[in-house]
């Protein structure tokens, strides 16, 4: 995948099918490394968003702040 094949040895052992060959080894891998990578960054982002859902919602930063002045003045408790 790195560009290191050697085309002209495979098309002078076989000039018919193996140029035909060679393209569907290059076509297939590149195929199936896009989509390994497509896997692992759609996984991340599903445990991601798993996590996320579930964290509570309590350091909305609205409910933050009101709770903090309610702690400074003494209106709630720590």
């Amino acid at each position: 995948m790195l560009g290191k094949f050697d085309y002209r040895g495979v098309e002078q052992s076989s000039p018919g099918i193996g140029p035909v060959a060679f393209f569907i080894f290059a076509f297939l891998s590149t195929i199936i490394m896009v989509n390994l990578l497509l896997t692992l960054v759609i996984r991340g982002f599903q445990e991601i968003k798993h996590d996320l859902l579930k964290q509570s919602n309590d350091y909305e930063i609205v409910d933050f702040m009101v709770n903090k002045a309610r702690m400074a003045v003494g209106l709630a408790q720590r």
